[in-house]
């Protein structure tokens, strides 16, 4: 497991490549964004892909 080794980078990138080949894309996106958050600790880069996957998966709630 490339996070257990620290190989953040490395899963961000395999997460790009399964998001890429369409397999579980909301699933890899939003894992994306948890490497960013809980490993990396860059909230910006995070909240941008969260924002993202909110928008193009129409995650609003609806009141």
């Amino acid at each position: 497991n490339l996070i257990m080794q620290g190989k953040y980078v490395d899963a961000v990138n395999y997460c790009d490549v399964m998001i890429d080949k369409g397999k579980d894309v909301l699933k890899w996106q939003i894992e994306k964004g948890d490497i960013y958050l809980d490993k990396i600790g860059d909230f910006g880069k995070a909240t941008e892909i969260y924002s993202n996957v909110i928008e193009k998966h129409n995650l609003v709630a609806k009141p």
